[in-house]
């Protein structure tokens, strides 16, 4: 039977908690990853929690399947294969796990999970979730026409031209020179961050919204907090860049104070999220006039 929603269940009581001492079966209040969850890490870590509120919990009957094979019991620990911990505290008992070697891309993965209590009551419960498809790295060919705009230099936002340098120089985790293609894949990077947040709306008139651009993986991209502080180093010149799509009408004047907003966001990535996109309204306006 399944006693709850989601990753961490609610009570069959409906939130009132019962008083009767020994009356009340175990139950589940943690399963993760959650029922029905998709996009999981290939790596991911299973934990499930047993609880009661006796506190007559029988650990030894612990019963955890994966896919109708037992990985973990109460009396003879993890199966091969398998690594993980177990803690006890309170009425709650609590296991963790993972696959070695992981569980494969794309792959339907159930669980099963059981206990006792001391009067022989269960908890008894099976769900399911799937891993994330095989991400496919982007080899850099075949790159949007306004990743290449990104990549030529500015001729009008002169303030912004250094801000594109250190966005490019920065997209990447390893030295851009020992990467293959790889202005094309830190131009991919930029583009991703700029509809990464919803100030992208902005640049949807401008038609360049690409689904299976966005989809795709780039392997050798940096971490976006990485890429903020590098371009913070920069932050005049970005907000002088931001003065002068406005006070050369690339943009509406009721946008100003949502700009303002995300450069002044104490959320990074908004912050490189706004950067983008400023860099790709500049090369778009350049390439119009």
């Amino acid at each position: 039977m399944s006693w709850g929603i989601g990753e961490w269940g609610i009570s069959p009581w409906g939130g009132a908690l019962p008083t009767a001492a020994g009356d009340n079966p175990p139950i589940i209040v943690l399963r993760s990853p959650a029922a029905n969850a998709v996009d999981v890490l290939e790596n991911a870590t299973i934990s499930i929690s047993f609880a009661d509120f006796d506190l007559d919990l029988d650990t030894g009957t612990t019963l955890i399947e994966i896919d109708g094979v037992p990985v973990f019991t109460g009396l003879g620990g993890f199966a091969a294969g398998y690594v993980g911990s177990t803690s006890f505290s309170v009425g709650r008992f609590t296991v963790q796990f993972m696959k070695l070697g992981g569980w494969g891309f794309d792959t339907l993965v159930t669980v099963r999970a059981f206990i006792e209590d001391l009067t022989g009551k269960c908890a008894d419960d099976t769900w399911s979730w799937r891993t994330r498809i095989n991400p496919i790295c982007y080899s850099g060919l075949n790159p949007l026409a306004v990743e290449l705009f990104v990549q030529s230099p500015m001729t009008r936002f002169l303030d912004l031209e250094p801000v594109r340098q250190v966005f490019l120089n920065n997209a990447l985790q390893a030295q851009t020179q020992a990467i293959a293609n790889s202005e094309n894949k830190a131009a991919r990077v930029l583009y991703q961050e700029a509809f990464a947040t919803e100030i992208h709306t902005i640049t949807n008139s401008f038609g360049i919204r690409n689904e299976p651009a966005l989809r795709s993986v780039v392997c050798e991209r940096q971490r976006v907090a990485e890429i903020d502080v590098q371009l913070q180093r920069h932050i005049k010149r970005i907000k002088a860049g931001v003065e002068s799509l406005f006070l050369l009408g690339a943009l509406p004047k009721e946008y100003k104070a949502e700009f303002s907003d995300y450069l002044d966001s104490t959320t990074y990535n908004y912050r490189v999220s706004l950067v983008a996109n400023v860099l790709i309204l500049a090369r778009l306006t350049e390439t119009a006039s």
